[in-house]
């Protein structure tokens, strides 16, 4: 009922009778946020504006490979990890639900 009256309102169409207090109660104690591509879109634009605005220094190109090296490196010792188990046939321990394995 809340999100229909919710929607209603955010299309501007008109509510009906006595919707107002009940809308009024949820917009004091609620929050919004537009979870959609759009919306997640714009917020992506006006988190990153200003760094995707700014040139990078020669330093700043530096630490910014370095720690892609160090990522890949690291992906590299995960994966070599991961084949050592598999190769004696012991299952990869999972980190999803419970019950999982």
């Amino acid at each position: 009922m809340i999100l229909w009256l919710f929607r209603q309102h955010l299309s501007g169409k008109r509510l009906p009778p006595a919707s107002g207090r009940l809308l009024n109660y949820v917009f004091k104690k609620g929050y919004h946020s537009d979870f959609s591509f759009d919306g997640v879109g714009q917020q992506v634009e006006e988190q990153y504006r200003q760094i995707m605005a700014t040139e990078l220094t020669p330093e700043m190109e530096q630490v910014a490979q370095k720690i892609i090296a160090d990522n890949e490196q690291h992906c590299r010792r995960m994966i070599r990890a991961t084949d050592k188990f598999v190769s004696v046939g012991l299952r990869i321990p999972s980190r999803g639900r419970r019950g999982d394995g």
